[in-house]
């Protein structure tokens, strides 16, 4: 109200609209890597992009933070990890570069295995179905507890010779082949394999903000009494995302963010 913020309206979990008046608002509501669409939106070659996270996560502060004049930065900037489960479980690194093998569906290697993540994801999105194959071994299958778990769930094909996995796996004609010459790099079966999708890990763009975490509209200028942290923001780590970069974002930021809101309400008194 009057450029300031006042508060903020929610829908109940029984659908009613409630009112909250607030000098200051804090927006946390995270990124949208459970919305393909909009992913795709701003990145169309992703369109194939499989659903990770909660299904919170689906970018609706966009549409009605728009409507403020709120400023975006980056938004076509994504941490992307080649391999999800079927269920959207994280696949561990210690399978894709712990020596695990990706396959399409017609059986045959498709990558160099030096790949960053990025380029990974890639190469799976233009596979058949945008998907692969992750193939491993018994010494491997020992090693991963992420992979024991996918197995105890039901979601991992296993078998002990390579034409009974190819069967399990509805290869047929030369998929079948092409699996078997794969596999013989591989220690001696049982043979464990599973579907991988590519999806978002963080997302790196959102809203701008400045050094106190004061959300900034499109002329730059801060919204009084509006502050935002953590995914929903934008331009802090830049185009890629380093290992716990996200964690440290959200943290410093958060903290930024409750102190800014602590200082405006000391402010005014309140």
């Amino acid at each position: 109200e009057d450029g300031r913020t006042s508060g903020l309206r929610a829908l109940s979990g029984d659908g009613r609209e409630v009112l909250v008046r607030a000098d200051a608002v804090i927006i946390a509501t995270g990124g949208f890597s459970a919305n393909p669409g909009r992913i795709s939106s701003y990145r169309p070659e992703l369109k194939r992009i499989s659903p990770v996270g909660v299904r919170g996560n689906d970018g609706a502060a966009v549409d009605y933070l728009q409507a403020l004049r709120v400023d975006f930065v980056d938004m076509n900037s994504f941490s992307l990890y080649p391999a999800f489960a079927p269920d959207g479980t994280l696949a561990g690194e210690e399978l894709l570069f712990g020596g695990g093998i990706l396959v399409n569906q017609a059986g045959n290697r498709f990558l160099e295995g030096t790949e960053d993540m990025d380029a990974m994801s890639g190469a799976i999105l233009h596979q058949e179905g945008g998907r692969a194959i992750l193939l491993a071994d018994q010494a491997l299958f020992e090693a991963s507890p992420g992979l024991q778990d996918l197995y105890q769930r039901g979601l991992v094909y296993s078998a002990r010779r390579p034409a009974e996995l190819a069967k399990n796996l509805g290869f047929t004609g030369n998929a079948v082949g092409n699996l078997e010459n794969v596999l013989a790099e591989l220690e001696d079966g049982p043979y464990y394999a599973f579907f991988v999708n590519p999806g978002v890990m963080v997302c790196l763009g959102g809203i701008r903000i400045d050094e106190e975490a004061r959300v900034l509209n499109m002329d730059g200028t801060p919204i009084p009494g509006l502050y935002a942290a953590g995914e929903v923001t934008g331009g802090v780590q830049g185009g890629a995302c380093l290992p716990g970069d996200s964690l440290t974002d959200a943290g410093v930021f958060g903290l930024r963010a409750a102190e800014s809101a602590v200082k405006l309400l000391g402010e005014k008194g309140e």
